[in-house]
């Protein structure tokens, strides 16, 4: 009988759990809890986690982190059952085999469910260690709602809840300047850090708190602009049987990444040398403006990625890797992105395109299974943030629409044609096979009330959803002729079905 690998702990790594060949490891000792990781998911796991364990490891970093969950469905015991430890195994396009190489990263000390112990989470406020707060609450999390002052919950509001940590630091340190903290968000909207920065302190006014707390905010707490690269699909279920008995171990907390990351951080130069990440030889550019880099990356691989989500799920398509084995969908892209993404952007063209060129290999990573469900999820704020500019500058550069932009919105109107049993939104492909909506309450009720109140008019649905501004941040109506361009997409994608809607865009 074989024998049952025996379940991924720091203890027993410790105690000399043997590591294959390719797979390294940061510190095991404990380490003073200076991070908070907003979110326990993969991809600040992946990619966050990841980065700070190697500077504990090639520069004595000494920086452990808390995971604390970002929605009341988070669940901390697994983090806490493997004392913090989990596996990252690190994909790349060009090698020829799935055998693993990765980190075993061990800068996590714990994890903890504010919702559930709203206690436990301030408490992290008093620690005179803590000095960092990285975030990913997706394009959604940072927003403003109206708030009164929680008191003894914890606040559904992502800017609210980081105005109560702030607060309750701020009178447990008597406002010292030393005890500011530097907020790294990686929400992928643009200037994320002054953007939630600035809901604080809108926050803080509110509340009416002390004078002297919105100066602190503002003078001694950094909320830093960033951007972030890397393709992080998450837990492998399928492979986990291989990855078990070649690693020695189970981790059901493993998280499967591609090798290339890039983390564009905008900062005061004071500030670089508590951040060493270069000089840890890491990829991490320190720049004052990343206005460049994100317009590039958010256009061109997010962008991409959108487009792909919504057009591969009503197909039924899995993964973005066997997206791009389909041609009609690789045709999408590549279309999306040389004819009508580049043409928008100030960056240098060579460069550009060379970055282009490794976004569609890295989309067409064998060894990557990269869910199209996952990159669907908030799709309406991914749209607007992701395509929506793209679109205009467009029409503005160009006089006309980029065609494969419009019908993906066209795409976006049909994907959200749900309906909600027991509690679950769900949307149906043209052959009648469900699939999960997950977004906001608010915009998964608005478009079921639209989808309910005009089912079989594409023109009047398009324009009731198009002057939603509580979608798009402005009425899409006021764009010239859009709205019937995105009608006609929808009339086809609703009585010929996607395959004859493709390829009507595509021209073939």
């Amino acid at each position: 009988m074989t024998p049952v690998a025996p379940r991924l702990t720091r203890e027993r790594l410790r105690s000399g759990l043997p590591l294959p060949a390719g797979i390294q490891t940061g510190p095991l000792a404990s380490l003073p809890e200076r991070g908070l990781l907003i979110g326990g998911g993969n991809f600040l796991r992946g990619f966050a986690a990841w980065l700070i364990d190697h500077l504990n490891a090639r520069l004595d970093f000494q920086a452990g982190l808390v995971i604390t969950s970002a929605t009341p469905r988070g669940n901390p015991s697994p983090i806490n059952e493997q004392g913090g430890v989990f596996t990252v195994v690190e994909r790349g396009p060009h090698r020829q085999s799935a055998a693993c190489q990765g980190r075993m990263v061990t800068a996590v000390q714990r994890a903890l469910n504010p919702f559930a112990d709203w206690p436990a989470f301030l408490a992290c406020a008093r620690n005179p260690d803590l000095r960092l707060v990285i975030s990913n609450t997706t394009e959604a999390g940072i927003v403003y709602e109206p708030v009164s002052h929680p008191g003894d919950a914890c606040p559904a509001n992502f800017p609210a809840r980081m105005t109560c940590l702030l607060l309750e630091r701020y009178r447990h340190f008597q406002g010292a300047p030393e005890r500011g903290l530097i907020f790294l968000p990686c929400e992928l909207i643009e200037r994320n850090g002054h953007q939630l920065r600035d809901l604080v302190l809108r926050l803080a006014a509110e509340w009416r708190c002390e004078p002297g707390f919105g100066e602190w905010v503002t003078t001694h707490c950094h909320f830093l602009n960033t951007l972030l690269d890397r393709i992080v699909p998450g837990h492998p279920e399928a492979e986990m049987d291989a990855l078990t008995a070649e690693l020695g171990w189970q981790d059901p907390l493993l998280v499967v990444t591609e090798s290339f990351y890039q983390w564009v951080i905008e900062g005061p130069e004071h500030l670089r040398g508590e951040l060493p990440f270069a000089e840890a030889g890491l990829s991490v550019i320190w720049t004052s403006d990343l206005a460049p880099y994100r317009e590039r990356k958010v256009r061109v691989l997010n962008g991409a990625h959108t487009l792909m989500a919504l057009t591969g799920c009503l197909a039924g398509v899995g993964t973005v890797s066997d997206a791009m084995k389909r041609p009609p969908l690789r045709r999408l892209v590549e279309q999306a992105i040389s004819e009508e993404i580049l043409p928008t952007l100030k960056t240098d063209t060579r460069e550009t395109a060379a970055y282009a060129g490794a976004v569609l290999s890295r989309f067409a990573n064998p060894f990557i299974q990269h869910q199209l469900l996952s990159i669907s999820l908030n799709s309406v704020a991914k749209w607007r943030v992701r395509i929506l500019p793209t679109l205009k500058d467009h029409h503005r550069l160009r006089g006309g629409y980029p065609p494969t932009l419009v019908f993906s919105l066209a795409a976006l109107l049909r994907f959200y044609r749900g309906t909600q049993a027991e509690g679950q939104w769900q949307g149906r492909r043209d052959d009648g096979s469900p699939y999960p909506l997950r977004d906001t309450a608010e915009a998964l009720e608005l478009l079921s009330r639209e989808w309910a109140a005009t089912p079989h008019d594409p023109g009047a649905l398009t324009a009731r959803v198009l002057g939603r501004t509580a979608l798009w941040g402005e009425d899409l109506n006021a764009l010239p002729d859009l709205a019937p361009m995105v009608a006609r997409h929808l009339e086809r994608l609703q009585q010929q079905g996607l395959q004859h809607a493709l390829a009507t865009v595509l021209g073939c």
